[in-house]
């Protein structure tokens, strides 16, 4: 076929009309997936703060009486001093993990919009072809 053939019979402006629209097409498809990944990331988001705060809120509730019921049990002994260090020293190391933890969540998170720059890195691949 010689690029002078046209096999659909369609004019220049036609065939820019055709790709204006699949180019419009085509970017509505990515925003769509675009504004569905937002979605999903902010529910993801809320999700994790509401039960954070909720977890920590009863941790600090327990770990006061239970820090309460360790020094009154203590009172009257020698090692007083000692079960207050034992819990500080418990308490730090707990929250030394969970912040030990927190990090490896975070760093094996996907990459943020991850389906939607997956997808236009698809489509600049395939333009260039």
């Amino acid at each position: 076929m010689y690029p002078s053939e046209n096999p659909q019979g369609l004019t220049f402006m036609e065939s820019l009309k055709n790709l204006g629209s699949s180019f419009v097409s085509l970017l509505g498809t990515r925003l769509a997936l675009l504004c569905a990944e937002l979605e999903e990331e902010r529910e993801h988001v809320i999700k994790l703060l509401v039960l954070g705060v909720v977890a920590v809120l009863f941790l600090l509730l327990g770990l006061v009486v239970i820090s309460f019921f360790v020094v009154v049990l203590f009172w009257d002994s020698p090692f007083r001093l000692h079960a207050i260090g034992v819990m500080g020293f418990t308490y730090l190391t707990i929250s030394l993990i969970a912040g030990w933890k927190m990090r490896v969540f975070l760093d094996e998170r996907p990459r943020f919009l991850d389906s939607t720059l997956t997808e236009l890195e698809k489509d600049c691949d395939t333009l260039r072809r």
